[in-house]
């Protein structure tokens, strides 16, 4: 008898006791802070024998990550710290352990209650999203809240809550402007618990329309493109539509669009498409918000008819290398009174020839310029304008090109035992409207001995360290001049020693 209760206290009570793993506890639902950017994790045990828990966090790789350790079964509850839920979901799942050392598997996972949203200010809605959420138990439907605060002066708040169903992922709520809306999503069931979801704020604004859109410029630009630039008294103007007739009358054609930049209240665009010297380009203007709303607008200030512009345009009379004889019309669409004044460009170099009224013609002497030389006209307002715009626009360009005069001497005399006529070099009229320069100089069978690359270079007559002998040398000049323009010489040289 004695032999047989040994052999039971050894199986029973005195040998290695082990005990089944605790059952996982189930989260019940979780609810995110937003002021304090904390989580609050609630869960129900399933395990008698339990004696605390384990807070696992998803990251964003999918792993697991224990957060905290709870002591006590009836602990039922836990605060995260240091959350991100109020941009971003998260994920969280329990483990128990009993006073043996033995763990549970983990509990379902369970994540918080995110609210996306997308803010449409032309259709003045706040379109909100979210996610079903399962996982709460008992769910019986959601509960938006939304508190207004008016920002237009009399200050008003009011809290408003929409009840929707537990299939609810979507909604639109309309908004007016000028208020600040805070929004918070709730997930409520049988059991009165809540989930809160994330909160967001936005703050609305009006659309205002454009009341005018002017042209201030319509400018030609030195490669006789036609700059259409344009503004507004909104900062909600997108885009312009511009239109082009090539006469005055004609029909309007859409041409492109003059985009606005971001915190910008003008556009302009580049019209490519146009030959300035030939033609008077009239263009007309059409805005548009960024709600893709058109607005057929008149110009500043009020006027009946819609606003209309042409390039202020220079015209050729006669061309002749002493003189150019030109004509121009006016500009008369400043705000303010303008002014006009005659230029040349030369080669690069700027000079105002004159200035000069409107709608009339004149001549231009150049008969001592060189190389590329251009006119053009000046049209500027005389002072800013009640936009706070002082504009300056610039005719096309009448252009026309003049070769420097080149002289080579025939024939030069080095090392003959006199200090004249010694060395051999061109003679230019408008060496500064030259930009490049290559002058070769070959002997009789044709063999280079001497270059020249500078149009103040000369030759002393040597090659390889000795005068060269008397007799007939060929000689070939690449050059170029003005603006890009190409010349060439050739002819011969006698070298008598």
């Amino acid at each position: 008898m004695m032999r047989v209760f040994l052999l039971l206290c050894t199986l029973l009570l005195c040998g290695e006791v082990k005990s089944q793993d605790p059952d996982p506890p189930t989260i019940t639902h979780l609810s995110v802070d937003s002021l304090s950017q904390q989580v609050e994790i609630y869960w129900y045990n399933n395990a008698p024998e339990a004696v605390g828990y384990v807070i696992y966090f998803q990251d964003a790789a999918g792993l697991w990550i224990p957060l905290d350790t709870v002591y006590g079964q009836q602990n039922l509850s836990y605060i995260t710290q240091g959350s991100n839920s109020q941009f971003q979901q998260e994920t969280y799942s329990i483990v128990a352990f009993d006073a043996l050392g033995n763990s549970s598997s983990r509990s379902e996972a369970h994540s918080t209650l995110f609210m996306n949203y997308f803010y449409s200010l032309c259709d003045s809605v706040c379109e909100l999203m979210w996610d079903l959420y399962p996982e709460m138990l008992n769910q019986v439907g959601f509960k938006l809240i939304v508190h207004q605060k008016d920002l237009s002066g009399s200050g008003f708040e009011i809290v408003n809550e929409i009840l929707l169903s537990n299939l609810d992922t979507i909604y639109n709520y309309p908004v007016d402007y000028s208020s600040k809306y805070t929004f918070t999503l709730q997930a409520y069931n049988t059991l009165d618990s809540v989930s809160k979801s994330n909160r967001f704020a936005i703050t609305t604004t009006q659309v205002v329309p454009p009341t005018y859109a002017y042209i201030n410029k319509v400018n030609v630009d030195n490669d006789n493109f036609i700059e259409v630039s344009v503004i507004s008294d909104s900062y909600f103007v997108d885009y312009f539509e511009v239109y082009r007739s090539s006469f005055d009358g004609g029909f309007f054609q859409y041409i492109g669009d003059a985009n606005v930049l971001e915190n910008e209240k003008s556009g302009v665009l580049i019209d490519e498409m146009v030959f300035p010297n030939q033609n008077i380009y009239h263009y007309k203007v059409k805005a548009f918000d960024i709600c893709a709303r058109p607005y057929v607008l008149p110009s500043y200030p009020d006027t009946i008819e819609q606003f209309e512009a042409h390039q202020l345009k220079l015209s050729a009379l006669s061309l002749k290398p002493s003189e150019m004889q030109l004509s121009w019309i006016d500009y008369p669409f400043f705000l303010e009174k303008e002014s006009y004044s005659l230029w040349l460009d030369v080669n690069g170099d700027l000079e105002q020839i004159r200035s000069i009224i409107p709608n009339s013609y004149g001549l231009i002497d150049i008969s001592d310029k060189v190389g590329s030389i251009c006119a053009f006209a000046i049209s500027y307002e005389q002072q800013e304008n009640v936009l706070g715009l002082q504009d300056t626009v610039y005719s096309n360009r009448i252009c026309l090109t003049k070769e420097p005069t080149i002289f080579f001497p025939s024939a030069f005399t080095p090392s003959n035992g006199d200090i004249k006529n010694n060395t051999w070099k061109p003679l230019i009229v408008g060496l500064e409207s030259i930009s490049s320069f290559s002058l070769q100089i070959y002997n009789r069978w044709g063999v280079k001995i001497h270059e020249i690359t500078s149009p103040s270079g000369f030759w002393d007559g040597y090659y390889n360290g000795k005068v060269s002998e008397s007799g007939v040398y060929n000689f070939h000049l690449d050059f170029n001049f003005g603006s890009s323009e190409k010349g060439s010489r050739q002819g011969t040289i006698r070298l008598i020693r």
